[in-house]
């Protein structure tokens, strides 16, 4: 005996289970597999699938014209949105909601599509490949469309007997046969109250009946959960219009009349299309903001990279060393630039040479433009005195005490401390 799926069991849960205990018990794994998978076909969310149930609706009289080839092809409002009455299998009434959503979605118009035309419905309930031979008079069309709160089929009926049974009156009415899920769920559309609603409607066939009079569905043979539509309110004359309660909608520009149901119906489908769009547009932002990370990311690393290029480890350390001796001009050989930063120095040289500056706050702009100053000025001050010994050297007449031993140790001394300041000379 197949194992059953269990309530809340998932179809991955089930399957692995199913196929384990099913090996177990000495059944070949794909014999396995195909048993679970058709086991859970019959399961939803772990609860046994409800039996899709017939529905028979009736509609107008389709306007018809003779082809070429002797068929009789048409048009016709074939089903309706709205609450309809049914008689079930059990003789009892229910009023079943049949939405614009579930009637005009595009599953159910796409079922309609190619399905046998019958002249009466079969005894047997439904059309099936087994029976379509012997019932079929004819076929509905591909181009099944919405018009207002009806849904339009074309039909065309190829059998000879039904076609002589049409012209003579004896059937003047159209009645869909379908299959669809109940759900009993009471409440109010349109200030009308219903049992149940309708849902994953499918079309079997379209039958050529004779006008529905009280007691025609009786000879039908129908299970207890199937059912007839019946009318239980007076018979009014047809209309063309679609309702006498309608509103107006906008469509790409254009105005139309709608019953109020259609207009529910787009405006849900407008809130779906907003919600949608509003979910695009996020995602396209989200998109835009990981892609300028993304490029950051990118950016950062690129530099990185420049930054740690052979060559570019070079030009930095030559600036360094550049730094350092220009610096060791104004602090000394002696000065101590181990460890230190850029700035550091820059800003020693600056404070060596005013010793006031307070360079804490200043950007690194500023810093270098005060190391700048710094050192054209120390230079600007060794030149002078430089000139000044010169100057001195050639000018003194003999006997003013310069060529004592004295004054000739401070010049030496003078001379040692300032040799730094003079160009090296050339080798050769």
């Amino acid at each position: 005996m197949p194992i059953e799926p269990q309530a809340g069991e998932s179809e991955d849960q089930y399957m692995k289970r199913c196929i384990s205990e099913e090996t177990n018990a000495g059944m070949e794994r794909n014999q396995a597999v195909a048993v679970c998978a058709s086991k859970w076909g019959e399961y939803v969310d772990g609860n046994k699938k409800r039996d899709a149930v017939l529905r028979v609706d009736f509609a107008e009289a389709p306007r018809m014209r003779r082809t070429d080839e002797g068929y009789l092809t048409g048009e016709a409002r074939v089903a309706s949105i709205g609450i309809q009455n049914y008689r079930n299998g059990d003789g009892t009434i229910r009023r079943e909601l049949r939405r614009p959503e579930d009637v005009f979605s595009a599953d159910a118009l796409a079922s309609f599509k190619n399905v046998p035309s019958t002249y009466g419905h079969p005894d047997e309930r439904l059309v099936t490949a087994e029976n379509a031979k012997r019932l079929s008079v004819g076929f509905v069309g591909e181009n099944i469309r919405v018009d207002g709160r009806w849904v339009v089929m074309p039909i065309t009926i190829t059998d000879a007997d039904t076609i002589s049974r049409i012209e003579a009156g004896e059937a003047i009415q159209l009645s869909a046969g379908y299959m669809a899920d109940v759900d009993e769920e009471a409440g109010e559309y349109d200030g009308e109250v219903y049992d149940a609603v309708q849902r994953n409607i499918r079309g079997n066939h379209v039958a050529i009946v004779a006008q529905a009079r009280a007691g025609d569905e009786a000879r039908l043979q129908l299970d207890a959960a199937d059912a007839v539509a019946v009318d239980d309110k007076p018979t009014q004359a047809r209309s063309d219009s679609m309702s006498d309660k309608t509103v107006t909608v906008r469509v790409d520009g254009c105005e139309y009349e709608v019953p109020q149901e259609v207009e529910r119906h787009l405006a849900k489908q407008d809130e779906q299309v907003e919600a949608l769009t509003g979910e695009r547009d996020q995602a396209k932002a989200d998109a835009e903001k990981e892609k300028a990370r993304a490029d950051e990311a990118q950016a950062e690393l690129d530099k990185l990279k420049a930054e740690r290029s052979d060559e570019a480890i070079h030009e930095a350390a030559k600036a360094r060393v550049a730094l350092e001796r220009e610096a060791a001009k104004v602090l000394g050989d002696e000065a101590d630039m181990d460890g230190k930063t850029d700035r550091q120095i820059q800003e020693a040289v600056v404070q060596k040479v005013h010793s006031d500056a307070d360079l804490s706050e200043a950007s690194d702009t500023y810093v270098q433009a005060r190391y700048d100053a710094a050192l054209a000025t120390a230079k600007a001050h060794g030149d002078a005195l430089a000139k000044q010994r010169e100057t001195a050297g050639t000018t003194t007449p003999a006997g003013d005490g310069q060529d004592t031993p004295e004054a000739k140790r401070d010049a030496a001394i003078n001379d040692i401390r300032g040799a730094w300041k003079r160009p090296e000379k050339q080798t050769h």
